[in-house]
């Protein structure tokens, strides 16, 4: 089994605890009210310098929380005690899906301002990610960048095996996430009410410069409503459906998007609770993965009579699978993205949101209109290839940046160079 035996883990995260738990055990007291009206004023003064150039901004709300990675040789079987991995440091460093995503446009697009939207305490571990999201030029200014008082902030432990294991359920370099929410909870419709943000002025704050709203289905009935706002000012809308959250904030969320991205393991429960009436429509146990996301985008094409969806789903090792679908016409076979082979896997966490910040980074790239391959094609390298370059090392701090990647192709630093190295390195394939 895949998470070991209780006991285990909690004396194996009680041990971490003491050793590591600084972040936990230290409250901001009056320092936190200078550390966010600080990264307020930074966000502000970057966001008044992109508007001399491009004045665009991608908007993110999602979870942000602190990732403490643990490397370990092999999972542990019941009742044993294990060591962390010799001479291999325990990482703490910024995480929540939310958070990754935006980071990685951040590093991908220096010319477009990445603005989040979450919810912290006013502990340490916040003002750690506040500072952490801030070296990455992150903007924390907006009214639903939320810090509360006397909160503490949501923690992350991933135990990632490095080496060899002896289950034969777990495979190698993988990894175990264990989740302690904070008591600082999620944006509420109530966060709203208090900002006053229905508004028409705050929304335009909010919105501001707004060219794409991205949303990772936390903070969800929050993220319906944006998401309702940006729909009306003709804003593109990307939700990352990680998980069936239910309905029907979730499920309004869906079918806003223009770009979804999930796996095939939100498909067949989101499917399974959409579809109860027609047995050939609904997930079966047996099914390919190809099978699932099959059916998954038809089930999306009745609703998209007044928009077209790109559907998205990762598969780890495995790839990717990519519909279009679209109101007008049937929807196009399936695209099977493969994966850069070359990759020396260390720790995957993260490495979803790395390809969907990648995604989205490159789909605004000046250059990207004048590629001679298919757009859909690239974007889905592209996001392959960093992905691919996040899980070479434990953290988020692997994401790598623009100049990072051109670094990596010859013989120059434009997209259509960047376009036939990864057709190179990264295969494609359609079904139907």
């Amino acid at each position: 089994m895949r998470f070991c035996h209780l006991s285990i883990v909690l004396c194996f995260l009680f041990s971490i605890e003491v050793t590591y738990g600084s972040f936990v055990a230290m409250p901001m007291g009056s320092n936190a009210a200078a550390t966010i009206n600080a990264h307020k004023k930074d966000g502000s003064a970057r966001k008044m310098a992109l508007d001399g150039s491009a004045g665009k901004t991608i908007l993110v709300i999602g979870a942000c929380c602190l990732d403490r990675s643990i490397p370990i040789e092999t999972y542990p079987q019941e009742d044993a005690k294990i060591r962390s991995t010799p001479n291999q440091p325990i990482v703490e460093s910024g995480g929540g899906n939310g958070a990754n995503t935006a980071c990685a446009i951040a590093r991908l697009s220096p010319d477009i301002h990445v603005r989040l939207l979450t919810k912290i305490g006013d502990d340490a571990v916040g003002r750690f990610l506040m500072d952490d999201l801030a070296k990455d030029s992150v903007d924390l200014s907006s009214d639903l960048f939320c810090v509360v008082d006397g909160a503490t902030t949501s923690i992350t432990h991933i135990l990632v095996a490095s080496g060899s294991n002896d289950n034969a359920d777990v495979s190698d370099n993988s990894r175990t996430c264990i989740h302690t929410p904070g008591s600082c909870g999620e944006l509420k419709p109530q966060d709203i009410e208090i900002q006053n943000l229905g508004d028409m002025e705050v929304m335009e704050r909010i919105f501001d410069g707004v060219i794409h709203f991205h949303s990772d289905s936390r903070h969800t009935e929050v993220a319906r409503i944006l998401a309702v706002e940006a729909k009306r000012r003709g804003i593109k809308i990307s939700v990352d459906a990680e998980k069936d959250r239910g309905a029907p904030h979730f499920d309004a969320l869906l079918n806003l998007a223009d770009i979804l991205f999930t796996n095939n393991q939100m498909c067949g429960s989101f499917l399974r609770r959409q579809i109860v009436d027609n047995e050939d429509r609904a997930p079966k146990k047996l099914d390919s993965d190809n099978q699932k996301f099959f059916k998954l985008t038809h089930f999306f094409k009745p609703t998209s009579s007044f928009q077209d969806k790109r559907v998205i789903a990762t598969r780890g090792r495995h790839g990717s699978l990519f519909a279009y679908v679209r109101s007008s016409v049937e929807t196009h076979g399936t695209v099977e993205v493969g994966i850069d082979k070359g990759v020396n896997v260390v720790d995957t966490t993260g490495a979803g949101d790395a390809f969907i910040g990648s995604f989205i980074a490159f789909l605004y790239r000046p250059e990207i209109d004048n590629l001679q391959g298919n757009k859909d094609h690239f974007l889905l390298r592209c996001a392959t290839w960093v992905a691919g370059l996040s899980i070479e090392a434990i953290g988020r701090g692997t994401y790598p940046n623009i100049g990072e990647l051109r670094k990596r192709i010859v013989p120059s630093n434009d997209l259509k160079d960047i376009e036939s190295f990864l057709q190179s390195i990264i295969p494609l394939g359609t079904s139907t």
